[in-house]
């Protein structure tokens, strides 16, 4: 994942340590809109469909390598859309007491992620 390659060892070692490896199914919700942030996950294998209900927008960000899940972990309280799994897919589950402390606690590694993650979705509503 080119997340790990872009941070230091110590912070990849602490960022791996705190991963738990899930293997969800086609039709699986990872988070639906509305609800409270658990986590974040890291798709490492598969696909994600993100979909908001109130404006029927639909977006194909999760594919290898993106983060789900990001900005309702650091702004919270609830996610803006709902997560599906789309194929049988691979995921780095992080739950959000674990990541925000992480992130804390390894700023450059927080600005890797960022990069990474599902942000710039709203970049993406914006247009819509």
């Amino acid at each position: 994942m080119k997340l790990f390659r872009s941070i230091d060892a110590g912070a990849c070692q602490s960022l791996l340590s705190i991963c738990e490896i899930q293997e969800r199914l086609a039709g699986d919700v990872l988070y639906r809109e509305g609800e409270a942030s658990r986590g974040l996950y890291m798709v490492l294998r598969g696909g994600v469909k993100l979909t908001q209900r109130k404006s029927q927008n639909e977006f194909l960000l999760g594919c290898p390598s993106e983060i789900i899940g990001m900005p309702a972990v650091l702004h919270g309280p609830c996610h803006r859309h709902t997560a599906t799994v789309m194929v049988r897919s691979l995921f780095a589950y992080i739950n959000r007491a674990d990541c925000l402390n992480f992130l804390r606690d390894h700023p450059k590694a927080a600005e890797a992620i960022a990069a990474s993650s599902d942000l710039q979705l709203h970049a993406q509503e914006s247009a819509a």
